[in-house]
Protein backbone atom coordinates (compact mmCIF):
# COMPACT_ATOMS: atom_id res chain seq x y z
CA UNK A 1 0.00 0.00 0.00
CA UNK A 2 2.89 2.39 0.74
CA UNK A 3 4.33 1.73 -2.71
CA UNK A 4 0.92 2.31 -4.28
CA UNK A 5 0.51 5.62 -2.47
CA UNK A 6 3.98 6.70 -3.59
CA UNK A 7 3.11 5.91 -7.22
CA UNK A 8 -0.19 7.78 -6.88
CA UNK A 9 1.61 10.80 -5.43
CA UNK A 10 3.98 10.90 -8.41
CA UNK A 11 1.05 10.36 -10.77
CA UNK A 12 -0.97 13.22 -9.31
CA UNK A 13 2.11 15.45 -9.47
CA UNK A 14 2.54 14.66 -13.18
CA UNK A 15 -1.12 15.40 -13.90
CA UNK A 16 -1.03 18.63 -11.87
CA UNK A 17 2.15 19.81 -13.61
CA UNK A 18 0.67 18.95 -17.01
CA UNK A 19 -2.56 20.80 -16.30
CA UNK A 20 -0.61 23.82 -15.06
CA UNK A 21 1.41 24.02 -18.28
CA UNK A 22 -1.73 23.61 -20.36
CA UNK A 23 -3.46 26.29 -18.29
CA UNK A 24 -0.57 28.68 -19.01
CA UNK A 25 -0.85 27.86 -22.71
CA UNK A 26 -4.62 28.41 -22.63
CA UNK A 27 -4.11 31.73 -20.85
CA UNK A 28 -1.93 32.77 -23.76
CA UNK A 29 -4.84 31.96 -26.03
CA UNK A 30 -3.77 28.61 -27.49
CA UNK A 31 -6.93 26.55 -28.20
CA UNK A 32 -4.83 23.39 -28.58
CA UNK A 33 -4.25 23.40 -24.81
CA UNK A 34 -7.96 23.08 -24.17
CA UNK A 35 -8.26 20.47 -26.93
CA UNK A 36 -5.52 18.36 -25.37
CA UNK A 37 -7.31 18.37 -22.01
CA UNK A 38 -10.57 17.39 -23.71
CA UNK A 39 -8.93 14.46 -25.50
CA UNK A 40 -7.16 13.35 -22.32
CA UNK A 41 -10.37 13.40 -20.31
CA UNK A 42 -12.30 11.53 -23.01
CA UNK A 43 -9.61 8.85 -23.06
CA UNK A 44 -9.71 8.65 -19.26
CA UNK A 45 -13.48 8.20 -19.29
CA UNK A 46 -13.11 5.44 -21.87
CA UNK A 47 -10.44 3.76 -19.73
CA UNK A 48 -12.70 3.92 -16.67
CA UNK A 49 -15.56 2.30 -18.57
CA UNK A 50 -13.27 -0.38 -20.02
CA UNK A 51 -11.82 -1.08 -16.58
CA UNK A 52 -15.31 -1.40 -15.10
CA UNK A 53 -16.28 -3.80 -17.89
CA UNK A 54 -13.16 -5.94 -17.44
CA UNK A 55 -13.69 -6.04 -13.67
CA UNK A 56 -17.30 -7.13 -14.13
CA UNK A 57 -16.23 -9.85 -16.54
CA UNK A 58 -13.47 -11.14 -14.24
CA UNK A 59 -15.72 -11.19 -11.17
CA UNK A 60 -18.74 -12.52 -13.09
CA UNK A 61 -20.92 -9.61 -11.96
CA UNK A 62 -23.24 -7.28 -13.92
CA UNK A 63 -21.60 -4.28 -15.60
CA UNK A 64 -22.40 -1.12 -13.64
CA UNK A 65 -21.04 2.13 -15.13
CA UNK A 66 -19.45 4.38 -12.48
CA UNK A 67 -21.99 7.17 -13.05
CA UNK A 68 -20.88 9.12 -9.99
CA UNK A 69 -17.28 9.19 -11.14
CA UNK A 70 -18.24 10.25 -14.67
CA UNK A 71 -20.65 13.06 -13.82
CA UNK A 72 -18.07 15.72 -12.96
CA UNK A 73 -15.69 14.89 -15.86
CA UNK A 74 -18.58 15.18 -18.32
CA UNK A 75 -19.51 18.61 -16.95
CA UNK A 76 -15.87 19.69 -17.20
CA UNK A 77 -15.76 18.45 -20.80
CA UNK A 78 -18.79 20.54 -21.67
CA UNK A 79 -17.20 23.62 -20.12
CA UNK A 80 -13.88 23.02 -21.88
CA UNK A 81 -15.59 22.47 -25.23
CA UNK A 82 -17.35 25.81 -24.79
CA UNK A 83 -14.05 27.56 -23.92
CA UNK A 84 -12.31 26.10 -26.93
CA UNK A 85 -15.17 27.22 -29.16
CA UNK A 86 -14.78 30.78 -27.84
CA UNK A 87 -11.03 30.78 -28.53
CA UNK A 88 -11.54 29.53 -32.08
CA UNK A 89 -14.23 32.12 -32.69
CA UNK A 90 -11.90 34.90 -31.53
CA UNK A 91 -9.32 33.73 -34.03
CA UNK A 92 -11.87 33.53 -36.85
CA UNK A 93 -13.09 37.07 -36.15
CA UNK A 94 -9.51 38.34 -36.00
CA UNK A 95 -9.94 39.54 -32.44
CA UNK A 96 -6.99 37.52 -31.18
CA UNK A 97 -4.54 40.39 -30.84
CA UNK A 98 -7.07 42.60 -29.08
CA UNK A 99 -7.80 39.97 -26.43
CA UNK A 100 -4.41 38.35 -25.86
CA UNK A 101 -2.00 40.84 -27.37
CA UNK A 102 1.46 39.63 -28.31
CA UNK A 103 1.35 36.39 -26.32
CA UNK A 104 4.45 34.29 -25.97
CA UNK A 105 4.67 31.06 -28.00
CA UNK A 106 2.79 28.23 -26.26
CA UNK A 107 3.22 25.21 -28.56
CA UNK A 108 6.03 23.81 -26.41
CA UNK A 109 3.90 24.21 -23.30
CA UNK A 110 1.09 22.26 -24.97
CA UNK A 111 3.43 19.46 -26.00
CA UNK A 112 5.07 19.12 -22.59
CA UNK A 113 1.81 19.56 -20.67
CA UNK A 114 -0.03 17.05 -22.83
CA UNK A 115 2.77 14.53 -22.39
CA UNK A 116 2.74 14.92 -18.62
CA UNK A 117 -1.04 14.56 -18.45
CA UNK A 118 -1.03 11.41 -20.59
CA UNK A 119 1.82 9.89 -18.56
CA UNK A 120 -0.03 10.74 -15.36
CA UNK A 121 -3.28 9.13 -16.48
CA UNK A 122 -1.49 6.05 -17.82
CA UNK A 123 0.37 5.65 -14.52
CA UNK A 124 -2.82 6.14 -12.54
CA UNK A 125 -4.72 3.54 -14.55
CA UNK A 126 -1.83 1.10 -14.35
CA UNK A 127 -1.49 1.53 -10.58
CA UNK A 128 -5.25 1.24 -10.05
CA UNK A 129 -5.45 -1.87 -12.22
CA UNK A 130 -2.54 -3.45 -10.36
CA UNK A 131 -4.10 -2.70 -6.98
CA UNK A 132 -7.48 -4.04 -8.12
CA UNK A 133 -5.85 -7.25 -9.39
CA UNK A 134 -4.05 -7.72 -6.06
CA UNK A 135 -7.26 -7.12 -4.13
CA UNK A 136 -9.10 -9.60 -6.35
CA UNK A 137 -6.33 -12.14 -5.88
CA UNK A 138 -6.39 -11.73 -2.10
CA UNK A 139 -10.18 -11.99 -2.09
CA UNK A 140 -9.99 -15.21 -4.09
CA UNK A 141 -7.48 -16.70 -1.65
CA UNK A 142 -9.64 -15.61 1.28
CA UNK A 143 -12.69 -17.31 -0.24
CA UNK A 144 -10.62 -20.47 -0.69
CA UNK A 145 -9.68 -20.39 2.99
CA UNK A 146 -13.32 -19.81 3.94
CA UNK A 147 -14.40 -22.80 1.86
CA UNK A 148 -11.69 -24.88 3.48
CA UNK A 149 -13.13 -24.01 6.90
CA UNK A 150 -16.59 -25.14 5.83
CA UNK A 151 -15.10 -28.36 4.47
CA UNK A 152 -13.36 -28.87 7.82
CA UNK A 153 -16.72 -28.61 9.58
CA UNK A 154 -18.34 -31.04 7.19
CA UNK A 155 -15.63 -33.69 7.34
CA UNK A 156 -13.20 -33.61 10.28
CA UNK A 157 -15.60 -32.10 12.78
CA UNK A 158 -18.42 -34.45 11.90
CA UNK A 159 -16.14 -37.45 12.29
CA UNK A 160 -15.01 -36.18 15.69
CA UNK A 161 -18.56 -35.50 16.90
CA UNK A 162 -19.65 -38.95 15.73
CA UNK A 163 -16.82 -40.46 17.77
CA UNK A 164 -17.90 -38.40 20.81
CA UNK A 165 -21.41 -39.83 20.50
CA UNK A 166 -19.91 -43.31 20.65
CA UNK A 167 -18.09 -42.29 23.84
CA UNK A 168 -21.37 -41.25 25.46
CA UNK A 169 -22.94 -44.54 24.47
CA UNK A 170 -20.07 -46.63 25.77
CA UNK A 171 -17.11 -45.09 27.59
CA UNK A 172 -14.56 -47.77 26.75
CA UNK A 173 -10.90 -47.27 25.85
CA UNK A 174 -11.39 -47.96 22.14
CA UNK A 175 -14.05 -45.28 21.78
CA UNK A 176 -11.93 -42.77 23.70
CA UNK A 177 -8.91 -43.48 21.54
CA UNK A 178 -10.97 -43.11 18.38
CA UNK A 179 -12.41 -39.80 19.58
CA UNK A 180 -8.97 -38.45 20.52
CA UNK A 181 -7.53 -39.56 17.18
CA UNK A 182 -10.34 -37.78 15.32
CA UNK A 183 -9.78 -34.72 17.48
CA UNK A 184 -6.05 -34.67 16.69
CA UNK A 185 -6.81 -34.78 12.96
CA UNK A 186 -9.33 -31.95 13.35
CA UNK A 187 -6.91 -29.87 15.41
CA UNK A 188 -4.03 -30.40 12.95
CA UNK A 189 -6.15 -29.36 9.97
CA UNK A 190 -7.32 -26.29 11.85
CA UNK A 191 -3.73 -25.39 12.75
CA UNK A 192 -2.69 -25.77 9.11
CA UNK A 193 -5.57 -23.57 7.94
CA UNK A 194 -4.77 -20.97 10.62
CA UNK A 195 -1.13 -20.91 9.52
CA UNK A 196 -2.14 -20.33 5.88
CA UNK A 197 -4.58 -17.56 6.80
CA UNK A 198 -2.98 -14.06 6.87
CA UNK A 199 -3.78 -11.74 9.76
CA UNK A 200 -5.44 -9.39 7.26
CA UNK A 201 -8.28 -11.87 6.68
CA UNK A 202 -11.28 -11.73 8.96
CA UNK A 203 -11.38 -15.49 8.85
CA UNK A 204 -8.54 -15.44 11.39
CA UNK A 205 -10.96 -14.26 14.08
CA UNK A 206 -13.37 -17.06 13.16
CA UNK A 207 -10.61 -19.65 13.42
CA UNK A 208 -9.51 -18.29 16.80
CA UNK A 209 -13.02 -18.66 18.23
CA UNK A 210 -13.35 -22.12 16.75
CA UNK A 211 -10.00 -23.06 18.29
CA UNK A 212 -11.42 -22.07 21.68
CA UNK A 213 -14.34 -24.40 21.03
CA UNK A 214 -11.95 -27.27 20.31
CA UNK A 215 -10.09 -26.68 23.58
CA UNK A 216 -13.31 -26.92 25.57
CA UNK A 217 -14.38 -30.06 23.72
CA UNK A 218 -11.05 -31.72 24.39
CA UNK A 219 -11.12 -30.79 28.07
CA UNK A 220 -14.60 -32.23 28.36
CA UNK A 221 -13.52 -35.43 26.64
CA UNK A 222 -10.54 -35.80 28.96
CA UNK A 223 -12.79 -35.37 32.01
CA UNK A 224 -14.84 -38.31 30.82
CA UNK A 225 -11.72 -40.38 30.19
CA UNK A 226 -10.04 -39.71 33.54
CA UNK A 227 -9.92 -42.17 36.44
CA UNK A 228 -12.68 -40.22 38.17
CA UNK A 229 -15.10 -39.17 35.36
CA UNK A 230 -17.20 -36.07 35.92
CA UNK A 231 -20.01 -36.17 33.34
CA UNK A 232 -21.71 -32.99 34.63
CA UNK A 233 -18.59 -30.84 34.37
CA UNK A 234 -17.69 -32.44 31.04
CA UNK A 235 -21.14 -31.53 29.73
CA UNK A 236 -20.63 -27.92 30.79
CA UNK A 237 -17.36 -27.83 28.87
CA UNK A 238 -19.00 -29.32 25.79
CA UNK A 239 -21.77 -26.71 26.07
CA UNK A 240 -19.19 -23.93 26.35
CA UNK A 241 -17.41 -25.32 23.29
CA UNK A 242 -20.72 -25.36 21.42
CA UNK A 243 -21.19 -21.68 22.29
CA UNK A 244 -17.75 -20.75 20.96
CA UNK A 245 -18.46 -22.73 17.80
CA UNK A 246 -21.81 -20.97 17.33
CA UNK A 247 -20.11 -17.57 17.69
CA UNK A 248 -17.48 -18.57 15.15
CA UNK A 249 -20.11 -19.73 12.68
CA UNK A 250 -22.19 -16.60 13.20
CA UNK A 251 -19.18 -14.40 12.48
CA UNK A 252 -18.38 -16.53 9.43
CA UNK A 253 -21.91 -16.10 8.08
CA UNK A 254 -21.82 -12.34 8.61
CA UNK A 255 -18.59 -12.07 6.63
CA UNK A 256 -18.94 -14.67 3.91
CA UNK A 257 -22.65 -15.49 3.67
CA UNK A 258 -24.61 -12.29 4.42
CA UNK A 259 -27.69 -13.44 2.48
CA UNK A 260 -27.57 -17.12 3.42
CA UNK A 261 -27.62 -17.47 7.16
CA UNK A 262 -26.59 -20.66 8.88
CA UNK A 263 -24.32 -21.78 6.01
CA UNK A 264 -21.59 -22.86 8.36
CA UNK A 265 -24.07 -24.20 10.90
Amino acid sequence: MHEFMAVMAVTISLIAAGYWLLAVAAKRGNPHAVGIVIVAMVLQICMVLIFAGVTAARTNTPFVPPVGGLFIPILVLIALASSRKVLLELKERQLWQQVFGAAKPSSTLCAIGGTLVVLGFVSMNAATSYLASKVTQQRTVEIQHANAFVQLLKSDEQEFLSAVKMVYRDRNDNNFETALTKFDALEQHLASLTKDTPVTERLGSVLAKYSSALRQWKNGLLLLKGPDPDPDRAQKLFTLGDRFRAEACQEYDQRYAPKKNEIAN
